[in-house]
């Protein structure tokens, strides 16, 4: 993935601000999810948040085609309300790091404001499997 034209983070660290990121994920509605399919190519922001949320599905297929398909499905908001922290393993955690180190939840609220709910759940469950690590 190419990040040179992401921004740095914004001042403050998003795990400092984790009640207000669970508050934003509470927000997170199917319509916000059903937006996205509706995008031909996905902007670097949303790239982003995509690529985590297929990490966290278990989704090897990170194809903008493929992650379409994942977002129409009915049950995703469902799927993504049964998951729990404990349930992110060793490695999708791994390879979760370097997007929640790329861009702050600030960044993807500028940037994109109809995947900001979704990025604030990735980062409550990163952020709470860190804390379960630990």
């Amino acid at each position: 993935m190419n990040t040179s034209d992401i921004s740095e983070r914004t001042e403050g660290s998003d795990a400092d601000d984790l009640e207000v990121l669970r508050q934003a994920a509470a927000e997170l509605t199917a319509a916000d999810l059903m937006e996205l399919k509706h995008l031909p190519m996905p902007p670097r922001a949303v790239e982003i948040v995509i690529k985590a949320l297929m990490i966290i599905l278990g989704e090897d297929d990170v194809t903008w085609a493929h992650c379409k398909k994942v977002i129409q499905k009915k049950d995703l908001l469902k799927r993504l309300m049964a998951i729990e922290p404990e349930d992110i393993t060793a490695e999708q955690f791994k390879d979760l790091t370097p997007l929640v180190n790329l861009v702050s939840y600030k960044y993807i609220l500028y940037a994109n404001k109809s995947v900001a709910p979704l990025w604030a759940w990735i980062l409550t469950m990163y952020y709470e499997r860190k804390k379960v690590k630990a």
